[in-house]
């Protein structure tokens, strides 16, 4: 009796789920972007695209969810994607079996709903080169130090710019290349730590270096892809 019950209990349970499309493979969604060749904005035009899901090495056979050419302004669309078909999702450009240029891979967020028949998902800009920018206006009291000193500001032990004297003001102007890239993969923050004095600086990468001395000499800015963002404002006490 008990049994009977679980059994008709489960069942209306599967039933409810299956009327949610958690397990129906009828449901399709699609993939969208825009592919562009540099800062420029200048688009890959009738550029091929394959999106797929690699094996695993454990059984899991190479999943080819469908391939796509951009149009005249770069865009594409891959429709009809079966909804049980995700996960870690490859993209690449295939010129012929020598010469295939990748895309990087990426997952579909969770508040992407795509076992809602015709759901969506934009994955933006990719360039195949672009320029990260990030700027900095640091005010500094002068008054604190001895006119010797040397400021140093950067990311590492031996990764720093060095400024002597030590001015009033300081425009910290970073920008690095990168190549085949989507946008929304680029960190938005840029961290940098300050300290004057050679060996004071080296030794806030020191493993033991206070968490509180840290945060005190840690600049932290805006970073944009192609265009410079808001001006980070900053001061040195």
């Amino acid at each position: 009796m008990v049994t009977t019950a679980l059994v008709m209990v489960f069942a209306i349970f599967i039933l409810s789920l299956n009327s949610c499309n958690l397990f129906t493979t009828d449901s399709t969604y699609s993939l969208t972007g825009r592919m562009l060749k540099d800062c420029s904005g200048e688009p890959y035009k009738n550029y091929s695209l394959t999106f797929y899901i690699p094996g695993n090495g454990l059984g899991q056979k190479k999943t080819v969810l469908g391939t796509v050419s951009t149009d005249e302004k770069g865009s594409f669309i891959l429709p009809n994607i079966p909804s049980n078909r995700s996960g870690n999702i490859h993209l690449k450009h295939t010129i012929d079996a020598n010469y295939v240029t990748t895309w990087g891979n990426f997952t579909i967020p969770d508040s992407v709903n795509i076992y809602e028949d015709g759901a969506v998902y934009d994955l933006g800009d990719y360039y195949g080169v672009y320029t990260k920018k990030s700027l900095i206006k640091i005010s500094i009291d002068p008054g604190s130090f001895d006119i010797w000193d040397t400021l140093y500001i950067g990311f590492g032990i031996n990764h720093y710019s060095t400024i002597y004297p030590i001015p009033n003001e300081y425009l910290y102007d970073y920008s690095s290349n990168g190549s085949n890239i989507r946008v929304s993969s680029v960190k938005k923050e840029l961290s940098r730590i300050w300290g004057v004095k050679k060996a004071i600086y080296q030794n806030s990468f020191v493993q033991n270096t206070s968490n509180e001395y840290i945060k005190l000499h840690t600049i932290k800015s805006i970073v944009t892809t192609c265009t410079y963002p808001d001006t980070t404002y900053y001061h040195i006490p």
